[in-house]
């Protein structure tokens, strides 16, 4: 937005003028915006709320303390959204996509840097820049583990800042100091983790060619000598690791509070263990242990035990090793819990910005991505499916094979998440058994899987080994389940020609992805050989009954909850209820219950509140009740067959219920309803 356009340009900058220079005095600055947020709420001032908000997250979360900084960012992103301040709603998108990069949800960040694209495209003249967009879209795929696209928008962000000129002297533009010694670290430690050490070398000495033409304007001298540290020791210059470490070890302590530093403390301090120089091991991971405490982010404490649990478990601490795995343990259990309330919190302020509630919950839920093995089934994980597969696919004659469940998500569905998890744990060990050594398996998405066999296999090979692995599937299915497991569970194959179709990962992996989807088209539970061009052959293996149908719509076992749907599906049943009491005489029911946090509730934590209350309303509803959670706290209920006196009833044992627990005090519960009539 151009300031003649801005009419808050004022205000904007009076918050530019109380943040400036925030590090130098923290709480003053932190005090001052809560006292500007406050006026805000008192005046229904929607822009100086919305710009204490974005401020209070942004010195927050640039100081390492990062607990309310989703909340402050994601009231900013929404108000000046609706106030189309389209250069602050860039960097509050910005801040949010960075973190939840910082989080751990990638998938998240990822959204959100598509949504800034977007407005970066639509609207010139902000003050968040491409150079800017591609440094943080780097980093993000960076920490998924994907190498190959981080050093991409990397050097994009790289190109970006060197073709910016000041001048007939062409130096860099002064805003720019910052951003490039950040991208040149970064992409310093995308071609150390690629194995391009000469790479990662030069981009660290330009590190040390900014700092020494623009002196104290970059204030992070610090991350130079743990990068020179760090390729030193993968380089294998002992004496440039060692006195880069020390050094850093010396003056390091300073850099805790800077959020890149976590990743380098550990890098280095797992480096050392592996070279058994101990006592500087141990010293970076005091200074982890450290950041760990400053954050006070999950994600970094998790960081620390992990590390400590390899640093115990190489000097023979059989003891500190046995405690630390279980912090560990205890750490990723409390993550899974904070997902949950992130998850509430999300869906309760984000409202107005966000069409898809339930796909940010989802995404919200994603667990911290392993390295190489997916942790449910033991097998590679799509990174490294791609690590293993792209040499296994250049070694000469084998087959790439990609497989897919068939009605999986049925298991589901009918059964719950855990037998789901079972099965995936059993097709695994399927495979394990149809397999040897030398074959690649990988779990690349939920149900999808990648078998790199070694040697090449007639027609018939691939018949019988689907045939097998779709029988033993059915069999441990019921095995786990039950004999009456009824899900028309199988499994679909298509594979390409090693070398034959293609010695690239990427074109075997389209290839055999064309002949799965004709798999797919015609009946599933089978196979299909790619043949190149539009040639295919292959054949389905196993026979469906006609009454697999009814498995579609069906529910499996005694329903003991309320049926709880998404709001179109709850949309569809209010429809056909008006339609049947209409045509039948009975009665139905809409019931709503809203929560408000009270003025006066501040130390309630609402988004529990909201998860207690719904536990509450499916220990008191019926398997015949259907429930919905809609916008801005509400939840819906339908109730058939019922009557008037019956309903009230039931809402009054609800409340009473509510007002029995501590967070009824600070949130106050509104119930209403109607009667079903068809018009």
């Amino acid at each position: 937005m151009e300031k003649a356009e801005n009419p808050y340009i004022d205000i904007k900058q009076a918050f530019e003028r109380i943040t400036d220079n925030f590090r130098e005095n923290l709480p003053n600055v932190e005090n001052r915006l809560k006292a500007k947020l406050k006026e805000g709420n008192e005046k229904k001032d929607l822009y100086t709320i919305a710009s204490a908000d974005y401020w209070l997250g942004f010195t927050l979360f640039s100081t390492g303390h990062r607990k309310t900084v989703l909340s402050h960012a994601l009231k900013a992103f929404s108000l000046f959204s609706e106030m189309e301040d389209h250069d602050m709603t860039a960097r509050s998108c910005n801040l949010l996509a960075v973190y939840y990069t910082m989080t751990g949800a990638y998938l998240l960040a990822a959204e959100y840097y598509h949504k800034l694209s977007d407005i970066l495209d639509k609207h010139a003249g902000l003050s968040i820049k491409k150079k800017t967009l591609y440094c943080n879209i780097a980093e993000n795929y960076y920490r998924m583990g994907d190498l190959k696209k981080a050093i991409r928008f990397g050097e994009k962000s790289q190109k970006e800042i060197q073709s910016e000129k000041t001048g007939d002297d062409e130096r860099l533009k002064e805003d720019n100091y910052r951003l490039a010694f950040s991208v040149y670290g970064n992409l310093s430690e995308y071609y150390e983790s690629a194995g391009r050490y000469e790479d990662s070398l030069r981009n660290t000495r330009a590190m040390k060619y900014i700092m020494d033409k623009v002196g104290g304007r970059v204030n992070e001298p610090d991350r130079y000598k743990l990068r020179m540290a760090a390729i030193g020791y993968r380089m294998g210059d002992m004496h440039q690791g060692n006195e880069y470490s020390d050094i850093a070890l010396s003056e390091g302590a300073a850099g805790v509070g800077i959020h890149e530093y976590g990743t380098d403390y550990e890098r280095l301090a797992e480096m050392l263990i592996e070279l058994g120089d101990y006592d500087r091991a141990l010293a970076f991971i005091g200074f982890l242990e450290l950041y760990a405490g400053k954050t006070n982010l999950i994600n970094d404490k998790i960081a620390e035990c992990r590390i400590k649990c390899k640093y115990y478990d190489a000097i023979g601490d059989q003891g500190q090793t046995l405690r630390y795995s279980r912090l560990l343990n205890e750490c990723h259990e409390q993550k899974n819990a904070e997902s949950l309330a992130e998850q509430l919190d999300i869906q309760d302020k984000s409202y107005t910005t966000m069409n898809a509630a339930g796909k940010l919950i989802k995404f919200a839920k994603e667990n911290e991505r392993l390295a190489q093995t997916d942790p449910l089934t033991g097998l590679y994980n799509k990174i490294g499916a791609e690590k293993y597969l792209i040499p296994f696919c250049k070694e000469g004659d084998g087959e790439f094979l990609l497989l897919d469940l068939d009605n999986f998500k049925l298991v589901n569905d009918l059964y719950g998440h855990a037998y789901g998890d079972e099965v995936l744990i059993t097709f695994a060990d399927i495979l394990r058994g149809r397999t040897r050594n030398g074959d690649v398996l990988a779990r690349i998405g939920g149900d999808e899987f990648i078998v790199g066999f070694k040697g090449k296999a007639e027609e018939k090979v691939f018949a019988v080994f689907t045939e097998n692995i779709n029988r033993q599937l059915k069999e441990r299915c019921q095995e786990i389940m039950g004999d009456d497991f009824d899900v028309p569970i199988g499994v679909s194959v298509g594979a390409a020609d090693i070398p034959k179709e293609g010695a690239e990962y990427d074109a075997l992996f389209k290839n055999a992805d064309e002949a799965l989807y004709r798999v797919k088209q015609n009946g599933r539970h089978g196979y299909c050989i790619y043949r190149g061009g539009n040639s295919f052959s292959g054949g389905k293996v196993v026979d469906n009954d006609i009454n697999h149908m009814m498995i579609l719509f069906e529910e499996r076992g005694l329903a003991k909850d309320v049926m709880n749907v998404g709001t179109e599906d709850f949309g569809v049943v209010y429809r056909y209820l008006a339609r049947y009491t209409a045509s039948s005489g009975t009665d139905a029911f809409l019931i709503m219950f809203r929560l408000i946090k009270k003025t006066d509730g501040a130390k309630i934590d609402f988004s529990s509140a909201v998860y207690r209350f719904e536990g509450i309303l499916k220990n008191s509803l019926t398997p015949g009740n259907v429930m919905t959670y809609g916008q801005r706290s509400c939840f819906l209920i339908l109730a058939g067959n019922i009557g008037a006196a019956e309903v009230k009833v039931l809402t009054e044992k609800i409340e009473k219920n509510w007002k029995a627990t501590d967070e009824s005090a600070g949130v106050e519960l509104r119930c209403s309803f109607r009667v079903i009539a068809k018009k």
